[in-house]
């Protein structure tokens, strides 16, 4: 699979034509060794690629075409996620600490148990986005669309969820401790046993 997955991505940059050589030379790591921690893969095209577990903590995959893509378990830990496009994506228990996902297209993607403490969401689209059990301790989800999401069970303990929409979300047993609710569009949302 990553033989197609290298292949895919050497037609995407002829195409494009992408300048940055320490791209393509970090593209030959995550071919070869699965990983990329620190790498620079800004505007890398990996749809539908099959990533478990990779190590890519630190990486900048601003812009980067990852839809559909699974990163079920990914290690994700401070990497730069800036406009991303995660439509579909499995982040299944996916680390994404730290990780700045500002813009980032997430409607749709599967994000149950994944770990987003910390992270930066600004504006982000999770428009029917599975966050089941997630952790999103202290993230930043000013203005980011989580209308009709799943975020039964998840822990938003200190989440910034100014202006976020929440139009019909299942909260059902989601902790909203230190939320300040009140600036957050609830309609229509399913609150259940909701800890505030």
């Amino acid at each position: 699979m990553m033989c197609k997955t290298f292949s895919a991505l050497l037609g995407v940059f002829m195409l494009v034509g992408l300048p940055a050589s320490a791209v393509a030379s970090d593209i030959w790591t995550l071919y070869q060794s699965g990983n990329c921690p620190q790498c620079d893969l800004r505007g890398v095209g990996l749809y539908g690629a099959l990533l478990w577990r990779v190590d890519l903590h630190g990486a900048d995959l601003s812009r980067a075409e990852l839809d559909q893509a699974d990163l079920y378990r990914a290690n994700l830990i401070s990497a730069k996620l800036v406009d991303a496009e995660l439509y579909q994506a499995n982040l299944s228990e996916a680390d994404l600490t730290q990780a700045d996902l500002t813009g980032a297209e997430l409607s749709g993607a599967r994000l149950t148990r994944a770990d987003l403490t910390d992270a930066v969401l600004l504006g982000a689209a999770l428009r029917s986005a599975q966050l089941d059990g997630a952790i999103l301790r202290g993230a930043d989800l000013r203005g980011a669309d989580l209308s009709e999401s799943n975020l039964r069970g998840a822990d938003l303990t200190d989440a910034r969820l100014d202006g976020a929409d929440l139009t019909a979300t299942d909260l059902t047993g989601a902790d909203l401790t230190g939320v300040d609710i009140s600036k957050v569009d609830l309609e229509g949302a399913i609150r259940g046993a909701l800890t505030e």
